[in-house]
């Protein structure tokens, strides 16, 4: 409803965030399920075959949504399954994130890599990784998201996928201010996304 009223006053409007190449909305935002095959393959690359998934809610999140399917998808090719017990969700909260990766570890004890959809829940699971005296990456990988301000500030920094989200927004606003201009739709930008390797991703302990 909020998008048709948009529509019928001719207002100028983009969907940020999310890129989706069969959606026909005006768009500026990052490819999240490319992404999240990309770092997907970074994980299959060092060897890890026993991988758990702790995400955002999903439901209503297309961020969440495509960043783990992209993963999901990555992981079914290279004959790698993620049961639903090994895939887990949890609210934007890194106390959360700790407690859901207790579980999830204690739960499957043979995981040697978690992949997180975003670094706050990254970040929770790195400090929980310590308190459970599990060593980051020698004994389980965790990988990130959105490569905020955190990761690269906690210990062991965190291997994520780097999102330009300033841009983004600095785009975003250029892009709509000449659309009021022109009277013409928002140009759509996928905005390329790139992966920074740092500490928390290692190769699978368990290879020979």
């Amino acid at each position: 409803k909020t998008l048709d009223l948009i529509k019928s006053r001719k207002v100028p409007y983009c969907l940020s965030w999310c890129f989706r190449k069969d959606y026909q909305e005006p768009q500026i935002g990052f490819d999240n399920y490319t992404a999240g095959a990309a770092m997907a393959k970074e994980i299959v690359d060092r060897g890890h075959k026993q991988i758990g998934i702790i995400s955002g809610i999903r439901k209503w999140n297309d961020r969440s949504t495509d960043r783990v399917k992209g993963a999901l998808d990555y992981f079914e090719k290279n004959g790698i399954a993620i049961p639903d017990g090994r895939l887990l969700e949890v609210e934007y909260n890194h106390e959360f994130a700790a407690k859901t990766f207790a579980q999830l570890i204690q739960d499957n004890p043979d995981i040697t890599c978690v992949f997180c959809a975003n670094d706050v829940i990254a970040a929770g699971a790195v400090r929980q990784a310590y308190n459970m005296k599990i060593s980051v990456p020698e004994q389980i990988s965790i990988t990130g998201f959105d490569d905020i301000a955190l990761a690269q500030s906690i210990t062991p920094s965190l291997t994520t996928v780097r999102l330009r989200h300033k841009h983004m927004g600095e785009l975003a606003g250029e892009r709509l201010l000449a659309a009021v201009i022109s009277g013409i739709p928002v140009k759509c930008e996928n905005i390329p996304f790139s992966i920074v390797i740092r500490e928390s991703l290692g190769h699978c302990p368990n290879q020979s």
